[in-house]
């Protein structure tokens, strides 16, 4: 602020040390219109003690995990509940356990608050798979109200998991599949549903049939995969670098089809693998997606939350409302009616005590298919694009020279081919067409220059 008032502000200043958290200020939740928000979110420690090969949390917020005080996190908490917030609270730590010891000395305090309130929030975070090495952490997150936890899985394979420096996914008792899948089943088991990330394109990762096989036996129905991207100074985009491997810097989106850098199974196959991945997980049908909730329903002890409650926790307007969306939009759907019509039935049978957890996780299916098939799509319009204007260069080339003056032919191919790009561009949701326009305007303009080019070549022979 100094350099600022004389004038002389740089450009970026960076800090010595790291932030010390247990200064930063209650958030201003007042300042926000919670009614429209399906979740909360809160912070309780940065940073975390391991160090994979792709993850820029380490280079942002260090190895040395800083968290707030106890009193911090409830005051927070009570800042909330006296705002009237009912609900989902999200702990937005990369790594909630990455401080064991003071996530075991917050953990008791927090459950003692749930209990004197009947648990008015339902808790989730993220976690590193060693959550399951910890002793009494799962039991101490579950009093607290901990019902889900997103892991870092990456891939049921050990080659890949070494060589990105993830060996913590790792045991040296039992091989790296048996070792994450007790991982999972023993979250489940505590009542918390595991959601996770999978990595496809990590070196080492030649087939990836065992994600796919590793995901549905676990039971793990959000299950989020994505293509490995090196981000800006990690260790990965480093080494990507040295190897002339690196193309470009990221977006930072994981879950689009675009690389970074140069693959060792090549970027066709492992684009083709990536698409077949999402297309087995979020069907159009969400016949595995079901099948992995019922999986987990079988694992998951819901039955400790809902034993904790002093009265049963009531179903709001808004899910009544989006349960009646949900069988308009899927029981009535050619794609999904009988797998979820099926899926409900099964649910009301054998754990009628998490059918409101069902509907809500068929709604999330939902979106799931949406979003996977649609950014299947882009990447199909792409190569359509692609493969539909080489195949036009050829054929119109043979075109003007065997037909001569015959312009208008060519014309009408070429128009020909601008609707067939134009029709499958409409069939792609407005909300994933942001850089498709661009391309669509230059794939026009490379047809009509095209054609423009030969004939002129044609009419000077």
């Amino acid at each position: 602020m100094e350099d600022l008032k004389a004038g002389i502000a740089k450009p970026m200043y960076r800090a010595i040390t790291k932030p010390d958290v247990t200064q930063t200020p209650l958030p201003r939740y007042d300042l926000i219109d919670l009614s429209v928000y399906g979740s909360m979110a809160l912070q309780f420690s940065r940073g975390c003690p391991f160090d994979c090969e792709f993850c820029d949390i380490t280079k942002l917020f260090g190895r040395v995990p800083r968290t707030k005080t106890t009193e911090q996190v409830l005051a927070e908490f009570n800042l909330l509940y006296d705002l009237g917030w009912s609900g989902s609270m999200f702990l937005v730590d990369d790594n909630f356990i990455g401080n064991k010891r003071d996530a075991m000395r917050l953990l008791p305090t927090i459950a003692e608050w749930q209990e004197e309130r009947d648990y008015p929030f339902g808790l989730y975070t993220e976690a590193s798979v060693n959550i399951i090495e910890i002793p009494n952490m799962l039991e101490a997150m579950a009093a607290a109200g901990f019902n889900m936890t997103f892991l870092g899985i990456e891939t049921p394979n050990e080659e890949p998991l070494v060589k990105t420096s993830k060996k913590q996914n790792t045991s040296k008792t039992e091989s790296t599949r048996d070792y994450l899948l007790r991982a999972v089943r023993t979250i489940q088991e505590h009542g918390i549903e595991v959601t996770a990330g999978f990595i496809i394109g990590l070196d080492g990762d030649k087939e990836f049939q065992p994600h796919i096989d590793f995901i549905q036996e676990a039971g793990i129905p959000r299950s989020m995969a994505g293509l490995l991207t090196a981000l800006k100074n990690t260790n990965l985009y480093h080494r990507l670098e040295s190897e002339g491997r690196l193309l470009h810097e990221s977006a930072g989106n994981n879950v689009s089809t675009e690389l970074n850098f140069v693959p060792e199974l090549g970027r066709d196959t492992l684009i083709s693998e990536y698409k077949r991945v999402l297309r087995e997980l979020y069907q159009p049908s969400l016949r595995s997606y079901f099948n992995r909730c019922l999986t987990m329903f079988e694992n998951l002890n819901l039955l400790l939350h809902i034993k904790r409650r002093r009265k049963p926790k009531k179903i709001s307007r808004a899910e009544l409302r989006a349960f009646v969306k949900s069988v308009r939009y899927q029981l009535f759907s050619r794609r999904q009616g009988l797998t979820y019509f099926k899926f409900l039935l099964r649910v009301l049978k054998r754990y009628p005590h998490m059918f409101a957890k069902a509907v809500r996780l068929a709604i999330q299916g939902y979106h799931f298919e949406k979003v996977t098939s649609q950014e299947t799509a882009v990447d199909d319009f792409n190569k359509t694009l692609e493969t539909e204007f080489d195949t036009f260069k050829q054929t119109t080339s043979q075109f003007v020279k065997t037909q001569g003056q015959r312009i208008g032919e060519v014309r009408d191919s070429m128009q020909k081919l601008l609707n067939q790009a134009y029709t499958q561009y409409e069939t792609i949701h407005q909300d994933f067409r942001c850089n498709l326009n661009h391309l669509l305007n230059a794939f026009r303009y490379l047809v009509e220059n095209y054609v423009e080019v030969e004939w002129n070549s044609s009419s000077s022979r």
